[in-house]
């Protein structure tokens, strides 16, 4: 049951981040540029973070240093360099492209959690993590690509690998946190220290300076809520009842989802081959839960 409960949390979290690709459009739309964007969403969380704690879990704000050094790099690396990279690769190279690259990270969670974890490289596991790479290939058209190697940029693809990396560290902190600290302590510190270092780049409140209309100003809102704030904690929730190599398969959900909620809410169709990647990441998923013993 718990094990069922973890897989749920992941994938709900992964529908979360799909929302991500919704409200961005929907900003650019509204003339706001991805770094502004990245850096209000991840502000505007760490305060909703730091309100919900204040008022619920005092606790958490009880801090010793060495704790405040682990949670400044695991910030720093797993939400503050995983927007700074990830924003930018889909400015340079497209969300598709951006997409497949952030999703090679099962690959290395599973590596980095098999040596500081402990956790066990099954046959199923790297099966699973397959399936679901290519999965995700297919549903964002990641094969057409392959028409156009010349056209790649390099330089945005280093970021889009960025990404993934940062990405997977947030699952190797998350778990290897909650084994030590609660759970509302690992997310409302990770959150803040994400959103501190990304202010040292792109200030979240140059984005106020400027006249922005009431759509995007609450367009913002729902993308530090429920694209953000949820998301992360949905996802660290899981991780309390699902070993962290299988979260991050689980919660590749999220390109399936997106797709279908581009599909309902902005008119984008979707090819066979995507529902074929959808069939995939699900299968995947599917594979994770006959691993467990």
């Amino acid at each position: 049951m718990e094990l069922t409960k973890g897989y749920f949390l992941a994938a709900a979290a992964g529908v979360s981040w799909a929302t991500t690709g919704i409200f961005s459009t929907l900003l650019f739309q509204e003339g706001l540029h991805p770094l502004e964007i990245a850096s209000a969403r991840i502000f505007l969380a760490a305060i909703m973070f730091f309100f919900y704690c204040l008022t619920m879990y005092r606790s958490v704000f009880r801090l010793k240093m060495r704790e405040l050094f682990y949670f400044a790099v695991s910030g720093l690396i797993g939400v503050g360099f995983f927007n700074f990279f990830y924003l930018q690769a889909i400015e340079r190279i497209g969300v598709s492209v951006a997409v497949v690259l952030l999703y090679i990270s099962p690959v290395f969670v599973l590596t980095v959690s098999f040596f500081l974890l402990q956790e066990r490289i099954s046959f199923l596991k790297v099966i699973a993590s397959t399936i679901a790479i290519a999965g995700v290939f297919l549903t964002v058209r990641g094969y057409e690509l392959l028409y156009f190697p010349g056209a790649l940029d390099y330089g945005g693809i280093a970021l889009g690998v960025g990404a993934g990396l940062s990405f997977a560290s947030l699952s190797v902190f998350g778990k290897y946190a909650l084994g030590k600290y609660e759970l509302l302590k690992v997310v409302f510190y990770m959150m803040f220290f994400g959103a501190l270092s990304f202010s040292f780049y792109f200030p979240p409140w140059t984005i106020f300076q400027r006249e922005i209309t009431t759509l995007a100003l609450l367009l913002l809102l729902a993308i530090a809520l429920i694209s953000t704030f949820l998301a992360h904690f949905l996802y660290i929730l899981g991780l309390q009842y699902v070993e962290a190599g299988k979260a991050s398969v689980a919660v590749a959900v999220e390109p399936p989802a997106a797709i279908f909620l581009a599909f309902v809410i902005l008119g984008e169709n979707l090819n066979f081959w995507q529902y074929i990647g959808v069939v995939l990441v699900l299968a995947a998923v599917v594979l994770l839960r006959r691993d467990h013993k």
